[in-house]
């Protein structure tokens, strides 16, 4: 169940950071044929992020993403003290369809500190890790809301690497 987890996770994010990437485009398409949907496309102003709509069958749905620096609130884990956020690495989404909603937000950041060091840091912050080694250390926990978030200890060139990320809402939004 915790590796479904993980896995959703790192999928979620992967899809935000894809999507944030492909947003670069916008403008107005011609009505959609029947059994087909419209795309509408919006880039947000400076740096990354932008909106889509799609339009069918089903209803409509908006996906909104944001590239940002993150906070420990958004992202709902701590950060490590020492820790130097990755540029570009943060983004945060929503997709919302009908009355559902599903959140995400993801940032990386590096340390120059031992992998130790930093793994005991967050053992005092967030209790034992669901798996741990000398390749990677994860925590997966909820809070009360159900909001979902993985921090994620790993060696990365010469440094230590800390991916934290955040989920929640529903997981069966059709698109």
């Amino acid at each position: 169940m915790r590796a479904r987890t993980s896995v959703a996770l790192a999928v979620a994010l992967l899809c935000l950071v894809i999507l944030a990437a492909g947003c670069g485009r916008g403008g107005e398409q011609s009505p959609p044929a029947e059994g087909e949907r419209k795309i509408d496309v919006e880039q947000s102003g400076e740096g990354g992020g932008g909106k889509v709509t799609l339009e069918g069958e089903e209803g409509q749905s908006t996906i909104e993403v944001q590239e940002e620096v993150p906070s420990e609130e958004s992202l709902g884990a701590p950060i490590y003290p020492k820790a130097t956020y990755v540029p570009g690495s943060g983004v945060s989404g929503k997709t919302t369809s009908g009355e559902k909603e599903f959140e995400v937000s993801g940032a990386e950041f590096t340390t120059g500190d031992k992998l130790s060091k930093v793994v005991e840091w967050y053992k005092t912050k967030l209790g034992d890790p669901v798996s741990g080694g000398s390749a990677e250390t994860t925590w997966i926990f909820q809070d009360t809301q159900g909001k979902l978030t993985a921090v994620i200890v790993e060696p990365a060139d010469g440094a230590v690497k800390i991916t934290i990320g955040k989920v929640s809402g529903d997981l069966d939004i059709k698109l």
